[in-house]
């Protein structure tokens, strides 16, 4: 018998001649009084075959001639990767890369197996299903369940959200082909859907109103001062927080620094400490809850720093949305790349890894159009004085 193009052979112990046995049909031929009980154990046989099929088909973990076989016998027949359940893959990543991760980063890992066994509820209505179900079809729906169905029905997941989920399954199920757990990637020729979305920076003229508002409120002038350090050092905000008096030294030319290893990518950040930014870290650096934990900055959390930035986003009528990592986006822009630091160094002072990367920070706009056309018009402007050869020659006594 043949599943999936797996091969095997049962013998029903049975010895007939060799010239009585049709081939092509697969029965006995000859007398009925003869052969009759064979075909009829024949048909019985086919259909107990059939029946154990089903029952493994059912199990939702897939199976071989082998299998069948040993159901039919009623032998116990240990499958190897009989436990190799996305779920528990996704447990597994989770486990052994987990420690390896940055905790948002394991965060939004949750997340998508938390829609993953959603989905897997939604379609099979089971707990789990064998990685070996997974295809290109299942791909397919996960992605359009994830916005129809979300797990915070105030925020839905949408757009390069659902992209980032998909993203994160990929990469997993690649890991378990690594690990052996699936014979071939059944996602590799699926494409992610992304949007590409110009990066949010403010304007100048926007992070000076910010600087100088009033602000009634300790919590948001707090916000208010991180935010713009981000923006005059481009850290991320996880970076901000892990500050510590170690990360400051002098150069032999007097002015500090601050080196530190960067949490999402273990990358060097090395950065000139700016007067703006100095203002800053010595207004809270002897603040006693800096000081009794050890860091420059008073802890706060990444989603009550942002929730104070929406409120200063309506205070200063910003109209992007303020985030703390539209900070780093306006270091790259306004602070860095617009005011002549050339981008390898503005890389270099945001530890990032590779240019791709850094392109993102570095989106041409308007004005730098401007600067570099009026570059181009005032170089066009004195060519177009210039001699001609001939004359250039004529005149070469004179030039020298």
């Amino acid at each position: 018998m043949t599943v999936n193009g797996d091969d095997t052979e049962l013998s029903l112990k049975e010895k007939v001649p060799h010239k009585h046995w049709n081939s092509k049909g697969e029965y006995v031929d000859g007398k009925p009084s003869d052969v009759k009980s064979i075909n009829d154990y024949i048909d019985t046989t086919r259909e107990r075959l059939k029946k154990a099929f089903r029952e493994l088909e059912e199990k939702m973990i897939p199976f071989n001639a082998l299998d069948v076989k040993a159901m039919f016998l009623g032998v116990h027949h240990t499958q190897r990767n009989k436990n190799f359940t996305l779920i528990k893959l996704i447990k597994k990543h989770e486990q052994e890369c987990g420690p390896h991760l940055a905790l948002g980063t394991m965060k939004n890992y949750k997340a998508t197996e938390e829609y993953a066994a959603n989905f897997i509820m939604h379609k099979y209505g089971k707990d789990d299903i064998h990685v070996a179900y997974l295809d290109f079809t299942f791909i397919t729906e996960f992605e359009n369940y994830i916005p129809a169905h979300p797990i915070k029905l105030h925020d839905p997941c949408t757009g390069n959200g659902t992209a980032k989920h998909i993203e994160r399954l990929k990469k997993m199920v690649s890991w378990g082909g690594l690990l052996g757990w699936v014979k071939e990637d059944p996602f590799k020729k699926f494409q992610v859907h992304k949007e590409k979305n110009k990066k949010k920076k403010l304007k100048l003229h926007e992070l000076v109103t910010i600087e100088t508002k009033n602000l009634a409120t300790e919590a948001l002038i707090y916000a208010r001062d991180l935010f713009v350090f981000g923006c005059y050092t481009g850290l991320a905000f996880v970076d901000v927080m892990q500050l510590r008096p170690e990360h400051f030294t002098i150069s032999a030319a007097g002015r500090v620094w601050c080196s530190v290893y960067r949490a999402k990518s273990s990358e060097l950040a090395s950065i000139p400490i700016l007067p703006a930014t100095a203002e800053i870290i010595k207004k809270y650096m002897n603040v006693p809850a800096a000081k009794a934990s050890g860091f420059i900055f008073p802890r706060i959390t990444n989603q009550q720093i942002n929730r104070l930035l929406k409120i200063i986003q309506e205070i200063c009528e910003i109209t992007i949305s303020l985030t703390f990592h539209v900070a780093r986006h306006t270091f790259a822009t306004v602070i860095a790349i617009k005011n002549g630091v050339p981008v390898k160094t503005a890389q270099k002072i945001m530890g990032i890894v590779k240019a791709s990367t850094m392109d993102v920070y570095t989106e041409i706009d308007e004005e730098l159009i401007e600067e570099e056309i009026d570059k181009a018009a005032a170089k066009l402007s004195e060519r177009r004085g210039m001699l001609t050869p001939m004359e250039r020659i004529e005149n070469y006594d004179k030039a020298c």
